[in-house]
């Protein structure tokens, strides 16, 4: 009796770890299935009026910079964001420096030098996600987070903008357990960013909380209903560029 109790039990356990595993690798299954890809027109644009100032703008980033989940790179948000510093009488040099699937120690290895060399006025950075879904621990991300932070702010006389991860997957795709796992995961990097960028004095962008009621929202999100739309980008784009120092 006892020992067919002890296998019900392994057997349960057994049963539960893979039913686990099986979750979070469907997450990965359905990204690759899905053949979403950075836009084909992804490249540094020029946008604005042609004589107006020029001001450089570097956005930092992952397939979220890169503006997975669009058609064309004039849906991203960077692309958007650049437009509002244009307004009517600038020209932006947008500079994007972002590839999909990238974590914030790729950055250093290889960004951040061509983000210093381009000499930008404005920079954004949004990286973190990668990290997360990696399990890079928070300790390691904080010191190559610190580590870029230092270069933007010795190396470039840039206005730096910080923004924090907003939680992106809906029910479709992330199912729980593993939604509240990222979800505490995301705001426990929020807490790390949110006090590098107070040490480090740059302005600090909370786009998670303003993407929070419409996180699992189908209709903010691409066929892979991990990445924005055009309607979430455009969402995300409002929300930064009101947080600039206009």
């Amino acid at each position: 009796m006892k020992k067919a109790f002890l296998f019900s039990i392994a057997f349960f356990i057994i049963v539960v770890v893979f039913f686990a595993w099986y979750l979070k690798a469907s997450i990965y299954w359905s990204l690759g299935k899905t053949g979403i890809h950075q836009p084909a027109d992804y490249a540094e644009l020029t946008v604005g009026k042609p004589t107006g100032k020029t001001i450089t703008y570097a956005a930092i980033g992952d397939s979220l910079t890169a503006g997975v989940g669009v058609t064309t790179y004039r849906e991203s948000y960077p692309y958007l964001i650049a437009e509002h510093l244009a307004g009517t009488s600038t020209k932006v040099q947008l500079k994007p420096f972002a590839v999909p699937g990238i974590r914030s120690k790729y950055i250093l290895d290889y960004f951040i030098e061509q983000v210093v060399a381009s000499k930008p006025d404005v920079v954004t950075l949004l990286i973190g996600v990668n990290d997360i879904h990696g399990k890079i621990s928070i300790a390691e991300f904080s010191a190559n987070y610190a580590e870029i932070l230092t270069r933007l702010t010795q190396d470039t006389k840039a206005q730096v903008y910080v923004i924090n991860l907003p939680y992106i997957g809906t029910p479709d795709l992330i199912s729980l357990p593993y939604r509240s796992y990222f979800d505490w995961r995301t705001r426990s990097y929020n807490e790390a960013i949110k006090k590098l960028a107070a040490g480090f004095n740059v302005t600090y962008i909370d786009l998670y909380s303003a993407h929070e009621p419409v996180a699992l929202d189908n209709n903010y999100y691409a066929a892979d209903f991990f990445h924005p739309n055009t309607v979430g980008y455009k969402r995300w784009a409002d929300t930064i560029y009101a947080n600039f120092n206009h």
